[in-house]
């Protein structure tokens, strides 16, 4: 009974293992079965980008194109280009217009009516032939005459010109934004190459042009080797223009700061930021416009009662909070 028993717990542990290693076979083909479809939906492709003002060479950046099923691949237009950002994109779409239908065609519609009335015009008289038998031969003799100008017709019909609906491309423009998408011809999936013409983000003030845009630098605080901190500022700035920062000792900037510092106002890092641009310091208010500053890599602080407090030094004499 034992035996038994044991044999049957034996197949039902076999039947647990087969059924696991399904399982698990079916897992790893549903992965890379995901993974190979994921890899026929996105195909990377290389843009060109074009300066529509033509001041600014042709740039090429990656981008990565999505297939949506019957509509074929698009890609989503991104709103910087190369740290610049984009106002909008000029895109040129090809339309196809079908002429319309020729005199021919129209000769040939009036045909196609005439041929009609000839086909009811036969039943109307095969029905007398029936019903007239005492004029046989005279009715064989029309529906010969009527054979006659069918095959006619027919072999009329057959060197006519032949009217093909040809098909003409036009270039249209259209205006598209940051976050629409383009969907792509055949060409350009085959080739895996596109044309953008853009107009870039600029601010025109005392004869310089002044372009929308991003510039980071990376600093290391202890002179380990390592990153510590990232500055970030956004805004409009000559092109080409760098951020330099570096860290700023409390001995340096004690005294503006001074009567900031409380038992519960503490000091915790400062930095030396500047934009330059050709070998001299950027000063966005000497053209009416700001910019905006982010530090990344600061320590975290319980935001439930306490708070990071920024200040603003100017020539190492006076602290504004900000």
């Amino acid at each position: 009974m034992r035996k038994t028993s044991r044999k049957k717990y034996n197949r039902i542990n076999k039947k647990r293992v087969f059924a696991l290693i399904c399982l698990i076979l079916l897992v790893i083909f549903e992965i890379v079965a995901f993974r190979n479809s994921r890899a026929n939906k996105i195909i990377d492709i290389t843009a060109s980008i074009i300066d529509d003002e033509e001041k600014l060479a042709t740039e090429e950046v990656g981008l990565e194109a999505s297939n949506s099923g019957n509509s074929g691949y698009f890609v989503v237009l991104p709103e910087f280009i190369n740290n610049k950002r984009i106002d909008s994109y000029i895109v040129k779409e090809k339309e196809i217009h079908t002429q319309k239908k020729n005199e021919n065609n129209i000769e040939t519609e009036k045909n196609e009516q005439v041929e009609n009335n000839t086909v009811q015009e036969n039943l109307q008289i095969s029905n007398n032939i029936v019903a007239e038998k005492e004029n046989v031969q005279e009715n064989l003799q029309i529906l010969d005459d009527i054979v006659a100008k069918e095959e006619n017709e027919n072999q009329n019909k057959s060197t006519e010109e032949t009217v093909t609906e040809n098909t003409e491309f036009t270039e249209t423009t259209t205006i598209k934004v940051p976050g629409d998408t383009l969907y792509l011809t055949d060409e350009e999936v085959d080739a895996k190459q596109i044309d953008l013409r853009v107009v870039y983000s600029t601010f025109n003030k005392n004869n310089q042009i002044l372009y929308d845009q991003i510039i980071q630098t990376e600093v290391d605080d202890n002179n380990d080797g390592t990153t510590d901190s990232t500055i970030k500022i956004e805004g409009f700035m000559p092109l080409d223009s760098v951020v330099q920062a570096q860290i700023v000792t409390i001995d340096q900037i004690e005294e503006p700061i001074a009567n900031m510092l409380t038992d519960k106002i503490s000091f915790k890092k400062a930095y030396d930021i500047k934009i330059i641009y050709n070998d001299k310091e950027y000063e966005p208010t000497d053209f009416d416009t700001n910019v905006k500053v982010t530090i990344s890599g600061l320590d975290s602080i319980n935001e439930d009662n306490q708070r990071y407090k920024v200040v603003h030094i100017e020539n190492e004499e006076s602290a504004q909070e900000i």
